[in-house]
């Protein structure tokens, strides 16, 4: 037995609100880059042709196999949204936080140092910023999304992997362009997409 989808969902009586709270399949900008079903608590806001959405993520915790302490992966989310139909503006921003620091990776029973997460003291904040558009201009529906990724890093504290200067910070910066249209031609919609990413700056 296992259960995949749970969640509850409240709209606040005469108001524009509604909170969900729980593991649905959700999709945050409009390319669906930051898309999963990890628990969250996501509190929407509708109002004529403005949406708006503020939910905060579960990726991993610190129950994750011999850690302890801080050692959580959480993710916030903001979006909001103007429906001019048949054409929708969307801006997304997501704030990563993820920390590998609060477990002694060297006593007896616990992982190495290395993990599939990481090494012991790595550490990342960066901000996703998305801001797309949508629509449809007669029998073309179309989609382009522009992103931008910003934000810091810090290397282990034990000098790993080795040659690595211990507790280094880098700097986070890349963009990146997801691009769709597709053609109602009746019996057949062909469709083409473009998706292009920078690498970062640094090594």
């Amino acid at each position: 037995f296992h259960i995949e989808r749970y969640w509850i969902d409240y709209k606040f009586a005469g108001t524009p609100l509604r909170l969900r709270v729980g593991a649905d399949r959700w999709a945050q900008d409009q390319a669906s880059l930051v898309s999963d079903d990890d628990p969250r608590f996501a509190l929407f806001f509708e109002s004529g042709n403005f949406d708006a959405m503020a939910p905060a993520v579960i990726q991993l915790e610190s129950q994750r196999l011999g850690l302890e302490n801080d050692n959580d992966f959480i993710y916030y989310t903001f979006s909001a949204g103007y429906n001019l139909k048949p054409h929708r503006f969307q801006l997304d921003v997501t704030y990563f936080r993820d920390r590998f620091t609060g477990a002694d990776t060297q006593l007896s029973g616990r992982p190495s140092t290395s993990s599939g997460f990481g090494y012991l003291g790595q550490k990342f904040n960066s901000v996703l910023l998305m801001g797309s558009w949508s629509g449809v201009v007669g029998p073309v529906r179309a989609l382009v999304q522009g992103n931008i990724l910003t934000g810091t890093a810090h290397g282990g504290i034990d000098g790993l992997p080795p040659g690595t200067v211990p507790d280094r910070k880098y700097d986070i910066f890349a963009g990146a362009v997801v691009a769709y249209a597709e053609v109602d031609l009746g019996a057949v919609k062909p469709f083409v997409g473009l998706v292009y990413g920078s690498g970062d700056g640094n090594p």
